[in-house]
């Protein structure tokens, strides 16, 4: 970043032109890539609230001021006082964005890495991703300031912008630390083709010097200004919520995190036996009336990826009749929720009967990935207690992950891989409902529970063929899940027609679009939460309860229905009481985490949300916005600020504090 070399490349210019220095070249970029931005948010951002989109504007420029004048302050002092060497400065560069990297890109690139990689750890292999990320900025230095010495400046000034523009596509809402590294590049391509290109001299006598250099001081005072303003003073959670939609903005989603421990927040307590630790509770002794005899028979299926408006679509009856008839002979739970929209969050709720921040969730020794487990979390699960109690259990798996030892379903007698020669992004249902017929069939006597989480309906969606759409890829999935169904239904009927049980569950739902997210494990909005849930049992009636439920409460349940108490500090409550048809409510509230999001369903129906990586908070009345779209939250309104209260109570009286302990970033 040499003067001598960047500043003043070998071209001939017209005497009343001069050359953009490197350090201007870096205001300009920075603007340049700013005005980008801001076409992204008057195109992409969906509020439309007036003074909302004008303070995301404002919070947008001044934040993209505080980037440029600090860039082009360094690079200004560094060719003064450090060294004009162009090496240097490319090593400085280099240096630093090291730095930033490490700090800003290893979260979201630790979803690479934890892939199994036989020939390298994963600690080297998240290095080498770290590293390589961060030398693009240089890298696109370069490769602009070459370009520009051979007079092709316009092609690196359009990468820079076309990197810009398509910063704004790529895994939106996510991954902050690649968009900013996306962001720096575009912005070192467009300084690259700015530095050293001829600029007409505004400049006039001595009078207009004078006028210009004052124009200059007061135009220099204000973007400061501006950019401190907007840096040190956290905006309204509307106007962040804004900033953190459009992807080009750099700062806020690290500058929340400082906002978030300045904001002052009150928790609200709860009088209630849900609010406090429950450790020590004694546990609930299981009913005394019995919905299945002794020796029954339980199969809990998991669909993967289920969102219940599939379920209730009449328009899908045809092309699911097993499950629609299904939900229809059964007890059909229409409010079911999911305690966390990724498969490892609900089904490691489903066993432990708590939730996330109550787990302990370490990485596993001596394993290549960096993934964190709770294999080192003594909590009991329900299988456990089936097991302990002379119960047979049984799973079969097509993800090695859900094996006992890594203890996110732990506690079966019985397990079996299940593997099969294919080139499918995941197992097909077939594989792994085979088995499960082959074992159903050979049981004879005694109680037995059986669990198998079936694949079928998960992104890409190509299990079934192209049906067309992405939603109509995975409804024809969801309908080979249906005949695999089919199959378990008619043995169970056949073969243990009073003491057969069937327990259909989804882990999550999936995005189609909605808050501009596809699939899962991002967010903790309705489309990821809501799933499907039944119960088939000899001799229950079919009927349809509104009451919310979780899948916290189906380990309570099953322990329930074999006659089994369940422990005092399970979180959920069992459901057996509602599906002999007595009058049952439920206190247990229904919470859900994901990725440190948290979320409250409120018994009247509204629904509180906060982001721990943030600070956003959101509220919603379910009743009246299913769908998420109009945030109720307001900072002077003391009822959205005593349900956000509510909400950090919950999860700061059952977030586990072990020494040495912090609730990981799970993705």
């Amino acid at each position: 970043m040499g003067q001598s070399s960047v500043d003043q490349p070998p071209e001939r210019v017209h005497p009343q032109s001069r050359r953009i220095k490197s350090h201007e070249a870096s205001l300009l970029a920075w603007l340049v890539v700013g005005s980008v931005n801001a076409v992204a948010i008057g195109w992409l951002a969906p509020y439309r609230s007036f003074w909302i989109r004008l303070g995301h504007h404002v919070y947008d420029l001044g934040h993209t001021l505080a980037i440029a004048l600090a860039c082009s302050l360094a690079i200004a002092g560094w060719n003064r006082m450090v060294s004009r060497r162009p090496a240097a400065g490319y090593a400085a560069v280099a240096v630093c964005s090291l730095v930033i990297a490490a700090f800003v890109a290893s979260e979201d690139l630790e979803g690479i890495a934890q892939r199994r990689v036989p020939f390298m750890p994963a600690e080297l292999l998240l290095a080498c991703l770290v590293t390589g990320v961060a030398l693009t900025v240089p890298s696109a230095a370069v490769v602009a300031l070459g370009l520009s010495h051979v007079h092709l400046r316009f092609v690196p000034f359009m990468a820079g912008v076309a990197v810009a523009v398509l910063n704004e596509t790529v895994y939106p809402h996510d991954s902050p630390g690649l968009h900013t590294f996306l962001v720096l590049g575009s912005a070192a391509l467009v300084w690259g083709s700015l530095v050293g290109a001829p600029l007409p001299n505004w400049r006039g006598g001595r009078a207009s010097g004078r006028g210009n250099r004052h124009l200059r001081r007061f135009a220099m005072a204000a973007m400061l200004g501006l950019a401190t303003f907007c840096v040190v003073v956290p905006p309204s959670n509307a106007v962040l919520r804004a900033l953190l939609w459009v992807d080009g903005s750099l700062l806020p989603p690290f500058l929340s995190r400082a906002w978030r421990y300045l904001a002052s927040r009150s928790l609200v307590p709860v009088e209630s036996p849900w609010f406090v630790d429950r450790g020590t509770f004694e546990a609930i002794a299981p009913d005394q009336e019995r919905l299945l005899p002794n020796d029954a028979v339980v199969v809990l299926v998991s669909i993967e990826s289920a969102r219940v408006d599939v379920f209730e679509d009449p328009s899908r009856a045809r092309q699911l009749p097993t499950l629609f008839a299904l939900r229809d002979r059964s007890v059909w739970f229409s409010q079911a929720r999911s305690p966390g929209s990724s498969t490892v969050y609900s089904l490691s709720s489903l066993s432990m009967g708590t939730y996330f921040s109550q787990q302990y969730w370490v990485r596993k020794p001596h394993e290549k990935q960096i993934w964190v487990w709770p294999h080192r979390d003594d909590a009991a699960r329900f299988t456990e207690l089936l097991q302990q109690h002379g119960i047979r259990t049984v799973h079969f798996s097509g993800l090695w992950w859900f094996l006992n030892e890594w203890g996110v379903m732990r506690g079966f007698s019985e397990e079996s891989l299940v593997d099969a020669e294919g080139s499918w992004s995941v197992l097909p249902g077939e594989y792994l409902v085979d088995p499960v017929i082959e074992r159903l069939e050979s049981h004879q006597q005694g109680p037995l529970f059986l669990f198998v989480h079936v694949l079928d309906p998960h992104e890409p969606y190509t299990l079934a063929g192209d049906r067309g759409s992405p939603f109509e890829s995975y409804v024809a999935e969801i309908a080979r899940v249906d005949r695999q169904i089919a199959r378990i239904v008619l043995l169970l009927e056949e073969k243990f027609p009073r003491r057969g049980a069937l327990l259909i569950m989804g882990d999550h739902g999936e995005s189609f679009g909605e808050h501009g997210l596809t699939a899962h494990s991002r967010t903790i909005y309705e489309e990821n939460l809501r799933i499907p849930m039944l119960a088939y049992i000899p001799g229950i009636p079919a009927r349809r309860i509104a009451q919310p439920v979780s899948v916290v409460d189906l380990g309570p349940t099953i322990l329930d229905l074999f006659g089994i108490a369940t422990p005092g500090h399970f979180m959920g409550q069992s459901l057996v009481k509602l599906l002999r048809g007595d009058a049952d409510t439920l206190t247990r509230p229904i919470v859900a985490e994901t990725r440190l999001k948290q979320a409250m369903v409120f018994p009247d129906g509204y629904k509180a949300i906060r982001d721990l990586r943030t600070g956003v908070l959101e509220l919603y009345d379910l009743a009246r916005d299913p769908g998420e779209q109009h945030d109720l939250f307001d900072e002077d309104d003391p009822e959205a600020l005593r349900r956000i209260g509510i909400l950090e109570y919950f999860f700061d009286v059952h977030t586990n504090r072990r020494a040495g302990y912090t609730v990981p970033f799970r993705r």
